[in-house]
């Protein structure tokens, strides 16, 4: 408890004059609420003392000095010239020499908020240039009405094993870590856990069944593509667009862009009815609705509420089968494919850099 200079006063001279310790004087003075540990407290420190000033320089330093929270800037800002040089508010308040929730009020103060990294595929020089020279003339084929015809193709690995997020997979104790059950503690991963690929076509009118594969059992290269995209694919599209009006479009996967596969579609659909692999965006996830949107959706679906793994390639796919269609709305996804062309245009207006910040 904090005492105004009144109130130590009253509490020395009690002691001085009439003799009185801590209980006596709490019970004297009632109505002031003092704590009896806090007046015991003063008088032992006048006792040792001989006075009950405090002394100069005594007390809790101050950990926000102009120096002190310049340096907790510095370190926890990454710099122009070093990108990723950031440290965090817990290995900078170390080094400053200050507590970490010392550190989180300095960032507060001064208006600085903590973001995540995003990870975005690596681009030399060449690509990044190939990435926006494609993307301005994608930007120029496709209007708004034009996206209306686009059919998005992409595959996506499931796995049997529940993905795990480490930073929010947390469990609160009473006790010590050593103390709690193994059980509680641990969340088994196996690095070599069975997967599920699954592949699909998304289009402003819909989307198509979704077409499984096991990657263990069937090597996906340009020969089986092909023939997947004869078998499921093709058909699928014209399902969705009967009229044969639907313009296709995939990555740059190397089973997609594989002469075996490039040559049935230009064959099936002619130069103008799919986007090519001299076409496409390199490393351009960030393009691609069933990248940005659609998978994310679906997995969470999959595995929503979901602990422990799945108990074979078989059950995972027929959850993915039940969510399928529960997992995205027709105007999401309608927002999504309208996308495309804010984010070409973004990739333009970025010289081909990565965009996926401008749309979170």
């Amino acid at each position: 408890m904090v005492f105004t200079e009144g109130d130590k006063a009253t509490i020395i001279n009690s002691f001085i004059d009439m003799k009185w310790r801590g209980q006596e004087i709490c019970r004297q003075y009632k109505s002031k609420n003092w704590p009896r540990s806090s007046v015991d407290k003063l008088i032992k420190k006048y006792e040792e003392t001989g006075s009950y000033e405090r002394i100069v320089g005594s007390g809790r330093p101050i950990a926000t000095t102009e120096k002190n929270v310049e340096e907790m800037l510095r370190l926890t800002e990454s710099q122009e010239s070093e990108p990723g040089t950031s440290k965090s508010l817990r290995s900078a308040s170390k080094q400053v020499g200050i507590s970490k929730s010392t550190s989180s009020r300095i960032s507060r103060k001064n208006k600085r908020k903590s973001v995540k990294r995003i990870v975005t595929p690596q681009l030399n020089e060449g690509a990044v240039q190939r990435r926006f020279e494609r993307s301005c003339r994608l930007y120029k084929r496709f209007n708004l009405d034009r996206i209306k015809l686009l059919l998005w193709q992409d595959e996506k690995d499931f796995t049997i094993q529940v993905p795990s997020n480490r930073q929010n997979n947390r469990i609160f104790i009473r006790s010590k870590k050593t103390d709690v059950k193994p059980g509680r503690l641990y969340h088994p991963a196996n690095k070599f856990t069975e997967k599920l690929m699954v592949s699909c076509l998304l289009s402003w009118n819909g989307i198509s069944k979704p077409f499984f594969v096991d990657p263990a059992k069937t090597k996906v290269d340009g020969k089986y593509f092909t023939n997947h995209l004869k078998k499921d694919l093709v058909p699928a599209l014209h399902k969705l667009y009967p009229n044969g009006d639907g313009i296709y479009v995939q990555d740059g996967a190397s089973a997609h862009t594989s002469n075996l596969a490039q040559g049935y579609l230009k064959k099936q659909f002619g130069r103008d009815g799919f986007v090519n692999k001299t076409q496409w965006p390199p490393k351009s996830p960030d393009l691609n609705p069933l990248d940005f949107y659609f998978w994310d959706a679906v997995k969470a679906k999959t595995y929503e509420g979901r602990r422990k793994p799945f108990e074979s390639v078989n059950q995972l796919k027929r959850r993915i089968k039940y969510v399928w269609q529960r997992a995205i709305d027709e105007e999401t996804t309608h927002k999504a494919i309208l996308q495309f062309r804010k984010r070409l245009r973004a990739v333009v207006v970025n010289e081909g850099g990565p965009i996926t910040h401008l749309f979170r």
